[in-house]
């Protein structure tokens, strides 16, 4: 049987000709499946094409398509959820007259009542719930068609869908209510109504509530009218309310007056109800550099020093919607920003190693998030110790650089720690931009040395000692010896700092807290084979690498020693280091074992077996 590649415009020429019976028949014996044609024709709207492919065709009204919708293409979309995307009340109509499935979903279970809730389409919404809509379905997030329409603000399809009993308290997966839509998108009059049917100004996963939602968003009339109600909310709730309105219009209106008047409001609230600041910004961290004010006295001896403002709002923020999100992880990066730009970098180190203290307490293993401070921060001590030293006395900031080392060092055990419950892909790439973070870390230590003294030297070392026991290894298996060893740039993006390796003051640092120089990689490549394939070969670290115990003899998996890898590029064994000196009887026994086939598997001890392994 033929199929014909025809197209939907070729299709509604012939069944708008005067011979579309007789056509539709040659067409449907040869073949022709008119269903994606019934979605494409239900889109765009044109009924008589609908009736002659229903009517003649007898094509299913369930037969589902792709269909163009908000930008995007929704997979698995009937002629009825097509209709209503394209606000077709007759095409609808129709359809639903014939016995469409009024609750058929696409893939992403979006159904035509929520595509009718979004365009705020009154008619088709009444035509749906009519012939059977279930109005508390959800689609893949859990958003109800309430939730949509609440989004959009119409108080005619809210009042509608409140009235037939949509559930008002009704939670998505984030623990989002329809309130929550209203409350972030400034909709008073769609709030009034679910508040009148008994919405609840509960918190969602973030612990964030509608009337915190629109402080954070600055709505000021949809707080005015919650914390009016005061049977719904505690007084603790509506006096932080404001306190974060306050904070909203000193950033993003720019509005001082308001944001002082809101304040002062909020302090005399707590005068009058003995109600006292409960802050977890109390701590050491921030209480030396950066102090929240308390009375209204404070407020108005700040009230034109721009900075001062934004750094109360600041931690009026990070105090009343806590240090896990999102909105104070941005604020305290971008006030950070501010304050080492104006040349406050002992601020801007506290401010961000609080924001990087935030992110390892809230924020899950493995989370990308979780490196923005350890960036930032690493970004900003390369500038200071290895760009421009002349500028600042770096010799202060020792002990941040080497907490910070510290905190990347945590990063990488808990990466290792929890590599088992994630795919290797997320790990390594996680480590990946792990790696590059301690090893510029360390550089910067080291350049530190000659102004720091003896215990604080020896501390550097403990803490490189911890890394280099955990052994963390790229997907190729490459330790860090491998990676310093084998030259090139290790840089960050984005980083405006590159640092060329290998570096000799790190791999001697490493081999001192017990870095391996034999480890193999996937391939068999040690360190020194890493080393042969760099094309300067520095001769410090070779001499290092030996020393501390690397066998110019180990040959790798396709059975190249370090000596056939220098020979490779032009450079004899003996041209680069004495091999007698650093060939062992232990070696040539080894070479001689594999030379002459002589069996040695479990006749040795299996510590012998990996050593002539490696020969």
């Amino acid at each position: 049987m033929i199929k014909l590649n025809t197209s939907f415009r070729c299709i509604t020429k012939i069944l708008q000709g005067r011979s579309g019976h007789a056509v539709a028949s040659c067409l449907d014996n040869m073949g022709v499946a008119f269903g994606p044609y019934l979605v494409k024709a239900a889109r765009m709207g044109h009924m008589h094409c609908v009736k002659f492919i229903v009517e003649v065709f007898r094509a299913p009204l369930e037969e589902d398509g792709l269909v163009s919708a908000y930008h995007v293409y929704e997979a698995g979309a009937t002629p009825l959820w097509a209709a209503t995307v394209g606000g077709h009340y007759d095409v609808a109509e129709y359809l639903v007259s014939k016995g469409a499935d009024v609750n058929a979903a696409t893939r992403s279970n979006s159904s035509p009542l929520s595509v009718a809730c979004s365009h705020v389409r009154l008619d088709l919404i009444r035509l749906l719930v009519e012939h059977g809509a279930n109005i508390e379905r959800t689609d893949d997030l859990g958003i109800t068609c309430l939730m949509l329409a609440c989004h959009n603000g119409n108080p005619e399809v809210v009042r509608y869908l409140v009235e037939i009993g949509a559930d008002v308290n009704r939670q998505r997966i984030d623990g989002r209510t329809a309130l929550h839509e209203c409350a972030n998108n400034g909709h008073l009059e769609a709030a009034k109504l679910l508040l009148d049917h008994y919405a609840c100004i509960s918190p969602d996963s973030m612990g964030e509530t509608p009337l915190l939602r629109a402080s954070l968003k600055g709505h000021a009339h949809i707080v005015e009218h919650m914390i009016s109600r005061r049977e719904l909310v505690p007084v603790q709730d509506w006096i932080e309310a404001i306190e974060l309105l306050g904070a909203t219009f000193a950033d993003k209106k720019r509005d001082v007056a308001s944001a002082i008047a809101y304040w002062e409001m909020a302090m005399n609230e707590r005068r009058a109800n003995d109600i006292p600041v409960r802050t977890e910004a109390d701590d050491p961290l921030f209480s030396e550099h950066f102090q929240e004010l308390r009375t209204p006295e404070q407020l108005e001896e700040i009230r034109s020093r721009r900075d001062a403002i934004g750094i109360q709002s600041m931690l009026v923020r990070a105090r009343v919607l806590g240090y896990g999100h999102h909105a104070t992880f941005t604020d305290v990066r971008r006030k950070g920003a501010k304050l080492a730009t104006a040349g406050d970098v002992k601020r801007c180190i506290v401010l961000w190693a609080r924001g990087l203290e935030m992110q390892q307490r809230t924020l899950g293993a493995l989370d990308l998030r979780r490196l923005f401070f350890l960036t930032s921060l690493t970004d900003l001590f390369s500038y200071m110790v290895l760009m421009r030293p002349e500028l600042y006395d770096n010799a202060a900031y020792f002990e941040d650089v080497l907490r910070l080392f510290e905190s990347c060092r945590r990063e990488v055990e808990m990466s290792v720690t929890h590599k088992i419950h994630f795919a290797s892909h997320i790990y390594f790439h996680y480590l990946d931009c792990l790696i590059p973070l301690a090893i510029h870390l360390m550089l910067i230590l080291l350049k530190l040395k000659p102004l720091i003294s003896s215990p604080q030297l020896v501390s550097v070392k403990k803490a490189v000692y911890r890394l280099v026991k955990l052994d963390p290894r790229d997907i190729t298996g490459s330790t860090l010896l491998h990676r310093l060893c084998a030259g090139g740039s290790i840089v960050r993006a984005g980083s405006p700092v590159v640092s060329t390796f290998p570096s000799s003051e790190i791999v001697n640092v490493l081999l001192e807290t017990g870095a391996d120089p034999c480890a193999t990689d996937h391939y068999g490549n040690t360190p020194l084979h890493a080393l042969a394939s760099n094309g300067e070969c520095p001769r410090e670290i070779l001499n290092a690498l030996l020393s501390a115990g690397g066998h110019l003899d180990a040959v790798n998996k396709n059975g190249f020693s370090f000596g056939s890898l220098r020979a490779s590029q032009g450079e004899r064994l003996h041209q680069i280091v004495n091999p007698v000196r650093h060939t062992s009887l232990q070696c040539l026994a080894a070479a001689a074992l594999r030379k002459h086939g002589i069996a040695y598997k479990g006749v040795v001890h299996p510590q012998l077996e990996r050593f002539v392994d490696m020969h």
